[in-house]
């Protein structure tokens, strides 16, 4: 069984590797900014680890709980609707 430790170890190490596959594309006229992949071969990282980490927070909070729906909406809406991979950041 893992201790809560492990878990939130897990979770920080997920976190850091999104941020090393992620680039903040600033705003332009008429644009906000958002988060892209810093390259093409990323994209598919980003969606799984998102995708994990969606599925970790189904597990401890159940299925079809406030907590999971609200993060997967947040995902599914590219954040602000900015991108894939705003909404797996955020």
């Amino acid at each position: 069984m893992e201790t809560i430790e492990q878990v939130l170890d897990w979770a920080e190490d997920h976190v850091e590797d999104l941020r090393k596959e992620i680039r903040w594309d600033p705003p332009e006229a008429g644009f906000v900014g958002y988060w892209k992949a810093v390259d093409p071969q990323a994209k598919g990282r980003i969606r799984a680890r998102a995708t994990a980490a969606l599925n970790f927070l189904e597990r401890y909070t159940g299925t079809g709980s406030r907590w999971s729906q609200s993060v997967q909406d947040v995902f599914e809406r590219g954040g602000e609707g900015q991108s894939m991979e705003s909404g797996a950041r955020a």
